[in-house]
């Protein structure tokens, strides 16, 4: 008869929560509609009326609905996400080994790097990085070329791709107007959203690099050394596959944690 009884209780209290919460539904949903604000999805289908800078996988325009420039949004995260990913783990790899060097020079530039980027907020470097590139950089016209197609201005970075048709070619840039054509492009936008997340998270891959190499015995290396291997050899054969077991964790948690701290990119 307890349980009975408290079973009862339970599927009342259940019903009456139920009851409240579609009262207070029912009643948001009819305030709104008195007062003229939309609810619900209905919203994506509609027209956006913005543009949007970076629209490379999928085609877009200001006519174009919500629901599209999500879709570019999410596109253009997954290709900035998976092009930082690449370029901050070989930069933090080397700047941790580097603290590592026995050069006293390379390995206190490195320990500064890694400070100073660790210690100033994200936004406030994408800013700077931002202004580094659309106010140090000229116009087209006189665009720096650091390597045969490449070219840096205020409107971007430009370079050859490969291009189609028989047999396959080089697509190089040219200046035409004011502007290049041709090759391919990076906007300023994308470059400081790029570059600035690369060395943001760089710094923090560089210490769980340099604490993975220092959690491994130094009784290994002294093996290493004692059986004639060299300075390159015992790190490749000896530290490194000891200390990926110690990386790869605190790996994954870094990179996920940095990309949650960077603003969406649309």
């Amino acid at each position: 008869m307890t349980r009975v009884r408290s079973l009862a209780w339970q599927i009342g209290v259940a019903a009456l929560a139920i009851l409240a919460a579609w009262c207070l539904a029912s009643n948001a949903v009819g305030n709104l509609l008195n007062l003229g604000v939309a609810s619900g999805f209905d919203f994506l289908f509609r027209e956006a009326g913005f543009e949007i800078g970076e629209s490379t996988f999928l085609s877009y325009s200001a006519a174009d609905t919500y629901f599209r420039a999500l879709c570019v949004g999410f596109l253009n995260t997954i290709r900035v996400a998976t092009l930082a990913i690449v370029l901050s783990t070989l930069v933090g790899v080397c700047v941790g080994l580097a603290r590592l060097s026995e050069n006293w020079l390379l390995a206190k530039l490195a320990a500064g790097y890694v400070e100073i980027i660790r210690n100033v907020p994200l936004v406030v470097q994408l800013f700077f990085i931002y202004a580094l590139i659309t106010d140090s950089l000229p116009a087209p016209a006189e665009a720096l070329n650091p390597m045969a197609g490449v070219f840096l201005s205020n409107r971007g970075i430009v370079f050859p791709i490969l291009g189609w048709g028989t047999p396959v070619r080089l697509d190089y840039p040219h200046l035409s107007g004011f502007d290049f054509t041709g090759g391919g492009s990076i906007s300023p936008e994308f470059a400081t959203l790029l570059f600035g997340l690369s060395f943001y998270t760089a710094a923090f891959i560089a210490e769980i690099v340099r604490a993975g190499v220092l959690a491994v015995e130094q009784g290994q290396l002294e093996a290493g050394y004692s059986v004639g291997l060299r300075r390159r050899q015992v790190m490749r054969f000896i530290v490194v596959p000891q200390a990926l077991r110690v990386i790869v964790p605190p790996l994954t948690n870094s990179s996920s944690s940095s990309w949650s701290s960077a603003p969406p990119s649309r």
